[in-house]
């Protein structure tokens, strides 16, 4: 299987960060460059094929000729665009695998978006986050990694990354890395082809399993009562999110104020992209407070997925939830965008693989919040299918009497559940 360990990297060498910005900058024209020419071939297509389904019945070898792979993309890059010499000379400093992981990339985000797997691709900007891909001789020691055409660089996180003696003990080898930059800070991901590090543990915490339920009042609830909280309700979080916002409004204020004064100056003239060190300095405070919540979501999610990994139970089972649905009423969707909730079944999912965990999953519609867990009475007293049924926190039970949290409830009815998709088997 494929593994990636990213961890943050420190360069204070002035030439290495030009150079990483450099191929960056190449990566993102050519990522354009790619996306130009494909979508001119797909409005000549519509040209002259105005009916999609008419187009689809010629045969392939038509419809090939409105579709550029990236092997043959970069066959007219280096045949055509280069002999003519009409780009930029400092294209060529970057690595050639740099320049051909631009057109892998850009194909697969067009083949994701002809499959529906993907919205429309966009062009690359400056502002963006920015990613620029190594190949080759790469070596990795305890504290350090050497990318090609680069040199050493120190890492933040000593003994994360897998040294070279470790590789050529377990015959792992290296097959990428990625360099990207987000907020002004440097992060490494290197990616590993290596065996799926199934691991079957002694199962002594909670024989019986463990069901979890996740909300918007707290993040996840367990079946044994246990729950973490919703960090977005957080006094902490809040004041972080206050000052995203504030820099957010002082950069669209000096936008503005660097278009009227421009106007003042210039009447006759058309502003293009306007800066100063105040539009700078706003973009920069505002692209740290972003890092920040993102940091501290994904960590909190990490965080509550160790402490349950830690219990070691034989099966973990969660419900399927429909979170393109959820996120259709206006009022949970902010909530729901904070928690990340896809992230977390990824990362358990990972976990469950990692420890030798079943992971199971069971459908969208199972009732699991509306079923008493100790008579199974579908509660039609206190739910009626209505986004009233929100404001319901404590289960009562009409036929036997029970009371308990709604959301331990819910869990407890997970762990019992009999139909289920196993997402993660063990060995």
């Amino acid at each position: 299987m494929t593994r990636s360990y990213k961890t943050k990297l420190h360069v204070a060498n002035d030439a290495q960060n030009d150079f990483l910005i450099l191929c960056m900058a190449v990566k993102r024209k050519l990522f354009n460059l790619y996306l130009n020419v494909q979508f001119g071939l797909l409005e000549t297509r519509k040209q002259l094929y105005p009916d999609y389904d008419a187009f689809k019945e010629l045969p392939k070898e038509t419809q090939r000729q409105f579709y550029i792979s990236a092997a043959e993309f970069e066959k007219v890059f280096n045949h055509v665009i280069r002999v003519s010499g009409s780009y930029p000379a400092w294209w060529d400093q970057a690595p050639q695998k740099t320049r051909k992981q631009a057109f892998r990339d850009a194909e697969r985000a067009f083949r994701n978006y002809f499959k529906g797997l993907a919205k429309e691709p966009r062009f690359k900007g400056y502002h963006a986050r920015q990613a620029t891909y190594f190949s080759g001789s790469i070596r990795i020691q305890r504290d350090r990694i050497r990318l090609p055409l680069v040199g050493w660089l120190r890492l933040s996180e000593f003994g994360y990354l897998p040294i070279d003696d470790q590789l050529q003990k377990t015959g792992y080898h290296i097959t990428g890395c990625w360099v990207s930059r987000w907020a002004n800070d440097y992060w490494v991901a290197v990616t590993t082809d290596e065996p799926a590090p199934i691991r079957p543990v002694s199962h002594t915490g909670t024989k019986l399993g463990l069901g979890i339920d996740l909300g918007v009042k707290d993040m996840a609830v367990l079946n044994t009562g246990e729950k973490f909280i919703n960090i977005s309700k957080t006094h902490y979080y809040y004041h972080v999110e206050k000052m995203k916002k504030r820099w957010q409004a002082r950069l669209a204020h000096r936008k503005i104020a660097a278009e009227e004064s421009f106007a003042k100056n210039h009447p006759h003239q058309k502003a293009g992209h306007l800066t100063s060190r105040g539009i700078e300095e706003a973009r920069y405070y505002l692209a740290r407070w972003s890092a920040k919540l993102a940091k501290i979501n994904k960590e909190t999610v990490r965080q509550a997925i160790a402490r349950i990994v830690k219990l070691k139970p034989p099966h973990i089972t969660v419900e399927k939830l429909n979170i393109k649905g959820m996120k259709a009423n206006p009022k949970m969707a902010p909530s729901l965008q904070k928690l990340g909730l896809s992230y977390f079944k990824t990362w358990l999912t990972w976990q469950c693989q990692k420890h030798g965990i079943e992971l199971r999953e069971v459908g969208t519609w199972y009732p699991s919040t509306k079923i008493c867990h100790k008579c199974g009475t579908y509660n039609r007293v206190q739910f009626h299918g209505t986004m009233a049924d929100l404001a319901v926190r404590q289960f009562n039970c009409p036929h036997c009497g029970l009371s308990i949290d709604r959301d331990v409830n819910a869990a407890i009815n997970l762990q019992q559940a009999t139909d289920y998709m196993v997402l993660t088997a063990t060995e």
